[in-house]
């Protein structure tokens, strides 16, 4: 007989994580509709997706090269091409330096501590009208990362023991005398922290009692 399939389980929703990293997702939306933007004021057309794969790449000669030929078809005079062409690469100059400050704007978001948040160009959609926006596909994967599983057999096993060790962790405290209960609770640390002072390690990292520990306080 097959050994059954494991079915996952949810062990966490990080509503907080998922409220973060939406907030993050519309500011890189805005940071993109604030690009398409100037594209649109340089070119005088809507931005595509072929278009902010460049600019994202960086790649602005190919959009300085597609813009000379478009103006050179367009313009038949070589006396009015050129001073169109040298009218366009100063607004070009221009705009490279605007949208490179947008594009490290953007990539901060992914970067900034403690909560690093990958905003994947492609997770955004572009409407006809040229603007960005966050589709519901998006949303639903920004929801699944914000969920823990325990997905396998050795998950599940790793999560049994450390479900033991808490509920070993509560009996120690519970079996403390009230004066070390109560420095526990003046501190403000978590008790399982606390606890886990008194252990400390072999020569090979193995963990063992501590044998410098105060057993007198600890009981009292």
């Amino acid at each position: 007989m097959e050994e059954q399939k494991f079915q996952k389980r949810l062990l966490h929703y990080d509503d907080a994580g998922f409220t973060r990293q939406m907030n993050d997702f519309q500011r890189n939306c805005q940071i993109l509709n604030q690009i398409a933007e100037k594209y649109e004021e340089l070119f005088s057309e809507k931005i595509t997706q072929k278009q902010i794969n460049q600019i994202f790449e960086r790649d602005f000669d190919s959009l300085l090269k597609a813009a000379k030929t478009s103006i050179g078809k367009k313009i038949k005079s070589d006396l009015l091409a050129e001073v169109s062409l040298k009218l366009f690469e100063e607004k070009f100059s221009v705009f490279v330096v605007e949208v490179s400050r947008f594009l490290d704007r953007f990539q901060k978001t992914a970067i900034q501590e403690p909560y690093p948040t990958q905003t994947p160009l492609l997770w955004f959609s572009i409407n006809p009208e040229g603007k960005f926006f966050i589709p519901d596909e998006t949303v639903e994967k920004i929801k699944e990362r914000s969920k823990n599983y325990i997905s396998t057999p050795r998950e599940q096993e790793l999560y049994g023991k450390l479900e033991q060790l808490a509920k070993l962790n509560n009996e120690i405290f519970n079996s403390l005398g009230k004066r070390a209960k109560a420095e526990i609770d003046i501190s403000g640390l978590h008790r399982h922290k606390i606890i886990s002072d008194l252990l400390t390690s072999d020569s090979e990292g193995n963990a063992k009692v501590d044998p410098e520990n105060n057993f007198k306080f600890l009981s009292e």
